[in-house]
C-alpha cells in the first residue's frame, strides 16, 4: 500500500497552516515516499529539517497536491525522544530488607 491517510488535523498547527486536511493521503514528505506506515511517516519526519520549509505530496479526493508545510521556530515539533520519568523502587509495604554483612556493623 502506497500512502498514509491523515486522519485528523489539529487546528494551528504546521500541517494545517500547510493545507493538509483530515483523509488526505500523504505519498511523500521531502524526498522520501511514504509506505503506508507510521514508521515510513516517522523516518521522514526525522530527515526534515527543524525549521523552514518542507514540501509534502498528499493525493485529495484523486487529485495529486503538492503542499508545503512551514515549520516555524518554537513551534513545539522536537526530534528528540521524550523523557520517561524516574522510576521509584517498589514499595516494601512494612516488609523489611535483610541487611547486608558491611550494613550491620
Amino acid at each position: 500500500r502506497t500512502g498514509f491517510v491523515v486522519s485528523q488535523v489539529f487546528e494551528g498547527e504546521a500541517a494545517q497552516r500547510g493545507g493538509i486536511r483530515a483523509h488526505d493521503v500523504i505519498l511523500q514528505i521531502g524526498a522520501v515516499p511514504i509506505a503506508g506506515t507510521g514508521y515510513s511517516i516517522l523516518t521522514a519526519l526525522q530527515q526534515a529539517p527543524l525549521e523552514g520549509d518542507l514540501a509534502v505530496v498528499v493525493m485529495r479526493q484523486g487529485r495529486k497536491l503538492n503542499l508545503t508545510v512551514r515549520f516555524e521556530p518554537g513551534a513545539g515539533r522536537s526530534r528528540k525522544p521524550a523523557q520517561e520519568p524516574a522510576r521509584k523502587p517498589a514499595a516494601t509495604e512494612g516488609k523489611s530488607a535483610p541487611l547486608k554483612e558491611d550494613e550491620k556493623k
